[in-house]
């Protein structure tokens, strides 16, 4: 009975009720962003399992990956919006492939024809995933955008305040911390990575007595297992300086907005259109 009735819930979406859901978490937002904390933030967004994958301290509870018996508390990286890491633009990337069109024109002359033909099939082939990269960057702006504009309306001049493409900088920020690495920091080959409440706070300034308690735990855990301690490091360091900061501000609105809007009859088109039909070529969204 109960499954039905999250099954009729999603069929007969009730777009008054996920409108006023949206205002209430607009206006908590709002209140941790200019009264509250980091931790408060964090406590916030992995309080609610449809937002929780995006946090940028993701919290979770599954099992123990030593022991299949027990479950554990594991602290990972978030989802990103982009399905392949190489679409993030970058500057430096492009200027890169020009230098390399430069040398490769400029050693044309010494090569053969049959290597002439194979480096213009590959320089096409590098054509075409620029402009795709490009074109995937400028549909995910717009789809951004239009976020914004329906999280803070039309008429107001709300959402001109969040730049979509600060958005992109906060993800890339973050893909670059799950790629970073710093000889310090000590990793487990096995991706394994114990890290103690004590720990935590001393060398990652991440208070886990304050996390888990603000999660409903009455005894702290004595730890967390993540699977990227270099991560970690390097994301506590960016959230402590930077997570109230307008850019990270517009990361986290366009998550919750994002995630919500999928329980909306009308929104959930548009965040449709975006992730099912644009990027995973799908026809439908049944």
């Amino acid at each position: 009975k109960m499954i039905q009735n999250v099954y009729e819930s999603f069929l007969h979406l009730d777009e008054d009720s996920c409108e006023r859901h949206w205002k209430k978490i607009k206006e908590e937002l709002e209140d941790i962003f200019k009264n509250k904390t980091c931790t408060d933030l964090l406590i916030y967004m992995n309080k609610n399992e449809i937002t929780a994958g995006f946090c940028p301290i993701s919290f979770s509870i599954v099992t123990d990956e030593k022991d299949s018996e027990i479950n554990r508390c594991h602290i990972n990286a978030p989802f990103l919006s982009y399905y392949n890491d190489d679409l993030y633009e970058s500057v430096s990337t492009r200027e890169s492939n020009n230098d390399i069109k430069i040398n490769k024109s400029k050693n044309r002359n010494s090569k053969s024809e049959q290597e002439e033909e194979q480096e213009e099939e590959q320089e096409e082939e590098e054509r075409q995933e620029e402009e795709y990269k490009k074109e995937f960057n400028n549909r995910f702006k717009m789809f951004v955008s239009t976020v914004f504009e329906l999280a803070f309306g039309k008429d107001e001049r709300d959402h001109e305040r969040f730049d979509p493409q600060e958005v992109i900088h906060v993800e890339k920020e973050m893909l670059d911390a799950m790629n970073s690495y710093d000889p310090s920091v000590k990793e487990a080959e096995d991706g394994y990575n114990i890290v103690t409440s004590k720990d935590a706070r001393e060398k990652y300034n991440l208070n886990w007595d304050e996390l888990t308690k603000g999660l409903g735990f009455k005894n702290v855990p004595r730890f967390f297992i993540t699977d990227n301690m270099n991560y970690l490091h390097k994301i506590t360091g960016i959230l402590e300086e930077n997570w109230n900061s307008k850019k990270w501000q517009t990361y986290f609105y366009y998550c919750f907005f994002k995630q919500m809007m999928q329980f909306h009859r009308s929104w959930r088109v548009i965040y449709f259109d975006f992730f099912g039909k644009f990027v995973k070529g799908q026809s439908t969204d049944r």
